[in-house]
């Protein structure tokens, strides 16, 4: 089990985003923004713009419905 507590904050660093991107699985996504949850718990919100965010049976990364 990954720990996400060192990446929640304000501003999210690319760390984050690079474990992510580590992950075996990947889903293409064209929205910026993004609710990262693990085992269903929402550790962070990221914006990051048309990307492949990849994740596991751990980590689901869901795009926000509406504008920001």
């Amino acid at each position: 089990m990954y720990i996400f507590e060192e990446f929640i904050s304000e501003k999210y660093p690319i760390s984050l985003i690079e474990y992510i991107n580590t992950k075996k699985e990947s889903v293409p996504y064209f929205s910026s923004q993004f609710v990262i949850s693990v085992n269903n718990i929402l550790v962070a919100k990221i914006e990051y713009d048309s990307t492949i965010l990849k994740y596991n049976d751990k980590i689901t990364v869901l795009p926000l419905l509406g504008g920001g």
